[in-house]
């Protein structure tokens, strides 16, 4: 493996990495700029090796957004759509709620959703949407919405995102 770490010019860095020094910013700079993502790859396993053992971890977890419709268009997203583009949609909560059901049988521990800043649903479509996916799966742990969602949900309320965040814990947010 040396022999192909120094192909991709990472043995330095691997000698390093053996060695549990600190890597320095012009490192970080040659991991960066290296296009071989195996060897990368093989240099953080040896790091999470070292610092949590042999173990990995994982959830199964299903995947809903619930719009497309975001009124930021962030240049970095191939996501995001205006309202009324051909490609924009929106999922009612049944919607929502009908996706849920759809994977009952699966052991599903969490349920991840995010669906950008949308111009028109209101603060109770968000709670509705979260009470409803508990109410098919009471056990399942939502994580939802990226911050830049909720500090849009704290807006739409006129209130802090520390009040947002607890009556969104309240409706089942994780």
């Amino acid at each position: 493996m040396i022999d192909y770490l120094k192909q991709a010019g990472l043995a330095d860095i691997y000698a390093k990495v053996t060695a549990a020094e600190r890597l320095t910013r012009d490192d970080g700079r040659k991991l960066y700029s290296c296009p071989d993502i195996l060897a990368i790859g093989y240099l953080a396993n040896i790091v999470r090796e070292r610092l949590n053992g042999d173990k990995a971890y994982f959830i199964y977890n299903q995947h809903i957004n619930y719009s497309n419709v975001c009124t930021n268009l962030c240049k970095f997203c191939a996501f995001g759509r205006e309202k009324g583009d051909d490609l924009a949609y929106e999922l009612s909560v049944d919607d929502i709620k009908q996706k849920v059901r759809d994977r009952l049988d699966e052991p599903i521990k969490e349920i991840h959703m995010v669906g950008g800043i949308h111009p028109d649903l209101p603060f109770e479509y968000y709670i509705e949407v979260l009470r409803g996916i508990k109410e098919v799966r009471p056990n399942v742990h939502i994580q939802a919405f990226t911050c830049v969602e909720i500090a849009h949900l704290a807006s739409l309320q006129q209130t802090s995102i520390s009040q947002t965040l607890t009556v969104l814990r309240e409706a089942g947010l994780g």
